[in-house]
């Protein structure tokens, strides 16, 4: 319980957040959305128009097409938690500048620290590289695990890039079985384990 109490003041906060511009243009704080015990955190690069009219992540188009490859690889919403590296959208959706990612990353430590998910599946190169603190390319990235600061990490491709481009749809597919097969494993420990 003290954890979702710390969760709800890390929410405050970010809802109270004027440490970069995008504050100023801002509709709702997009702090992310699913359960506060998750075995996987997802995470993206920064709220669209919808979420940012909505305050919950993944809900515009790239959300559908996110939410038919979870149910495609049976990860049950229940076991997730979905964010993004920004929680405000940048004018017109460009990409994240390295101020804000540098001011809003730590939120986004703070969450997985609290939520303590088995793992995080980044979503696209820009919340890839800001977690990892790599410039490297989605391709070398993509389908590896990796650990950083203590953390799992299996980089993937957004969702939305999967709209603008079909031939990322297989290897995306790739890694999501990858993903459902060690939220399986993650799974059967709880079970084990009687959680």
């Amino acid at each position: 319980m003290q954890n979702e109490e710390l969760l709800k003041e890390l929410r405050c906060q970010v809802a109270e957040c004027h440490l970069c511009d995008l504050h100023e243009t801002r509709n709702k704080v997009v702090f992310g959305a699913g359960s506060t015990n998750p075995i996987i955190l997802f995470v993206g690069e920064a709220p669209g128009r919808t979420e940012d009219e909505k305050g919950i992540p993944f809900v515009g188009q790239a959300g559908a097409l996110f939410a038919k490859i979870l149910g495609a690889a049976e990860i049950s919403s229940e076991h997730i938690f979905v964010t993004n590296i920004l929680k405000c959208r940048p004018p017109r959706n460009r990409t994240p500048n390295p101020e804000e990612v540098a001011r809003c990353l730590p939120y986004l430590m703070g969450q997985i620290a609290l939520l303590n998910p088995s793992f995080v599946v980044t979503l696209g190169r820009a919340a890839t590289c800001a977690l990892l603190e790599t410039n490297q390319s989605m391709g070398s990235l993509r389908g590896k695990w990796c650990s950083h600061k203590g953390i799992l990490v299996l980089p993937t491709y957004h969702p939305a890039a999967l709209l603008r481009n079909e031939g990322l749809k297989s290897p995306t597919w790739d890694d999501f079985q990858m993903i459902r097969d060690t939220y399986r494993k993650c799974l059967e420990n709880s079970s084990v384990k009687g959680d």
